[in-house]
């Protein structure tokens, strides 16, 4: 483990029951996930992208989630105003504490709230993804249709060379 990421882990182990995985994946990785009150994402360096995959894992299973924010948090505006995940500066162990107990609360005492948020994250993710789906089909589209033409072309030229 990285000495900045133990180092907060030492603090926040202070305040909460702490449970670190480092190697567990598929249905483990997810039961360990799902037991956990708040799931906590500490970056490995401190100028990481936001690592959106672990992150809408986490929210797709109904966890509320606590991350150091990241060069790339721009990008990532909806995150931002969720009530599902909490984002405190780089190496910041008060302000995770903190984020930590706040997610707490909202899990513990405003369920429907925190439903609400997830739900509305994976909607709105959900729908951008299309959106990228849709867009990557049409530019495909459009070069295959470049390419049918430009192969239309092609055997015209042939035929013209095979007439001579």
């Amino acid at each position: 483990n990285a000495p900045r990421r133990q180092k907060i882990l030492d603090e926040v182990k202070k305040h909460f029951n702490v449970r670190v995985e480092g190697n567990l994946f598929g249905d483990e990785l997810h039961n360990a996930m799902q037991s956990a009150h708040v799931v906590l994402n500490i970056h490995y360096y401190e100028n990481a992208l936001l690592e959106t995959t672990r992150i809408y894992e986490v929210l797709s299973l109904g966890v509320p989630l606590v991350s150091e924010t990241s060069t790339d948090i721009d990008n990532h505006k909806n995150l931002l105003e969720s009530d599902a995940i909490h984002f405190t500066p780089i190496g910041d162990a008060d302000s995770i504490i903190k984020a930590i107990d706040k997610a707490i609360d909202i899990s513990k005492n405003k369920p429907e709230k925190l439903k609400i948020a997830l739900n509305k994250i994976i909607e709105e993710s959900s729908y951008k993804e299309l959106g990228n789906l849709l867009k990557e089909i049409d530019e495909s589209q459009k070069k295959q249709t470049v390419l049918l033409e430009k192969n239309k072309q092609l055997q015209q030229l042939k035929k013209k060379f095979q007439m001579r």
